[in-house]
């Protein structure tokens, strides 16, 4: 399965790049994120913190589509519920999408975004996969750079430990006007 699922993004990634010479555009996003998080208990204080880095490239296959690579790479460091110690946790993930987008009006276009993706953690055996679809908006501020906000997304995903019978398997729907997720995006 892992085999499979990284040939076809490797190919997918391939064929794009190939095809992508004759438009001369790319594209170039990603995020950056801190979260810190500190909670009191009877007698314990609990701890988070996770850093994110998740860099983001594509090429347009024609005006209006583009096909590209997501990746990303986190850091999680969290108190053991007990109070003693901590968990860290390494983690990676390989993500492939398609986007497609069309101007609503002047500088806006909305997007639609299908995607499916692997998550590794270091040291461990879990399996995750992931597929999906983000929907947003865009705004042109010059020709080569953009303002994206995500409003909505559905997601699903399975996850079980290797040699385990058990697997979790989760759909969810996400909607986020009070807190979009917020991105730029370069063209070159």
């Amino acid at each position: 399965m892992n085999k499979l699922f990284l040939s076809l993004g490797l190919l997918l990634f391939v064929r794009t790049f190939i095809y992508s010479q004759d438009e001369n555009k790319l594209m170039l996003g990603g995020s950056l994120q801190y979260i810190t998080s500190n909670q009191k208990y009877i007698n314990t204080d609990w701890k988070f913190v996770d850093f994110s880095f998740s860099p983001k490239f594509g090429f347009f296959i024609n005006a209006n589509s583009l096909v590209g690579l997501e990746t990303g790479i986190s850091y999680i460091k969290q108190m053991d519920y007990d109070g003693y110690g901590y968990n860290e946790n390494t983690l990676f993930n390989l993500s492939a999408f398609y986007r497609y987008q069309n101007q609503v009006i002047n500088n806006f276009n909305y997007f639609i975004e299908p995607n499916f993706g692997r998550l590794f953690i270091k040291d461990s055996e879990l399996r995750y996969y992931n597929i999906g679809a983000d929907f947003g908006i865009l705004y042109s501020i010059t020709n080569k750079l953009n303002i994206e906000i995500k409003l909505a997304g559905l997601d699903y995903s399975i996850y079980w430990y290797k040699d385990s019978e058990y697997k979790t398997e989760e759909f969810n729907i996400k909607y986020d006007l009070i807190q979009p997720n917020l991105g730029i995006k370069y063209y070159f």
